[in-house]
């Protein structure tokens, strides 16, 4: 069950649910985007893990939803992205499809995406919120076949 915005809430360290606009402005905005494809070797170079990296920001979230969002992996790769937003048992998870610009260099492409907001640690020095999660190639592109998956991470950068 995908819940609505008033639903979007976030707990405070004194256990009081925050307001949903303060919920909703958290995962709005620019976050920074890693993510690594899902190799089982593990003396893989770290260099060679790299699946995507770039900027995603969540421009307007409500009612439970995606509803202006990018992708941005720089030289004109560009991904739309929509989707919902849930909160069920004190956990916030994501739900999104990325897909690409016509007439662009990304055209043709769908990934899905699933993301969960990380607790924060009480004794961080550094409270940043944190997004993780999986991506999965569903189409096939430019010789990257569908069906590949990928761990990520995304740091709000602001």
């Amino acid at each position: 069950r995908y819940a609505g915005e008033s639903e979007v809430r976030q707990q405070t360290k004194e256990g009081k649910p925050m307001s949903t606009s303060k919920a909703v402005n958290q995962l709005k905005g620019k976050w920074i985007y890693r993510s690594l494809v899902n190799d089982k070797t593990l003396n893989t170079p770290f260099a060679n893990l790299q699946f995507g990296l770039g900027i995603i920001e969540f421009k307007k979230i409500a009612g439970g939803r995606i509803l202006n969002a990018s992708l941005n992996m720089g030289n004109n790769l560009i991904l739309t992205i929509g989707g919902e937003i849930a909160r069920e048992g004190g956990v916030t998870s994501l739900k999104w499809r990325g897909t690409g610009v016509a007439g662009s260099p990304t055209a043709g492409w769908i990934y899905d995406y699933q993301a969960y907001l990380s607790p924060k640690w009480k004794k961080a020095t550094d409270k940043t919120p944190i997004l993780i999660g999986s991506v999965l190639r569903v189409v096939a592109h430019g010789g990257a076949p569908a069906g590949v998956t990928g761990t990520f991470y995304m740091v709000k950068v602001a």
